[in-house]
């Protein structure tokens, strides 16, 4: 007789902790797919974010180089000096680039 109670609490506490399991897989389910949609947005920021860069790269150099037109220049070595610079930022992006 105490084997088959013993028996019958263990049948109980197993039906007990396969609802619990089930609520659980289901809870966990449920949140996998919010983190799946959040993983979503991530990763369309992250190519935004490296589209952007390739383009800030190829855009920094002419900005450098317009603010510095505004500046008032100093004559001819002045300007050869500004290509130079700008001749090695192309170059850089370049050899980036390929």
């Amino acid at each position: 007789m105490f084997k088959h109670e013993r028996l019958i609490r263990c049948q109980e506490r197993k039906a007990v902790l396969l609802q619990r399991s089930t609520a659980h897989r289901l809870s966990l389910a449920a949140e996998a797919q919010s983190l799946r949609t959040a993983a979503g947005w991530v990763d369309n920021g992250m190519a935004f974010a490296r589209k952007a860069r390739a383009n800030w790269l190829l855009l920094a150099p002419l900005l450098v180089l317009r603010k510095k037109q505004k500046r008032e220049s100093t004559g001819f070595v002045h300007r050869v000096v500004q290509g130079i610079s700008f001749g090695r930022a192309i170059l850089s992006m370049w050899r980036n680039w390929r």
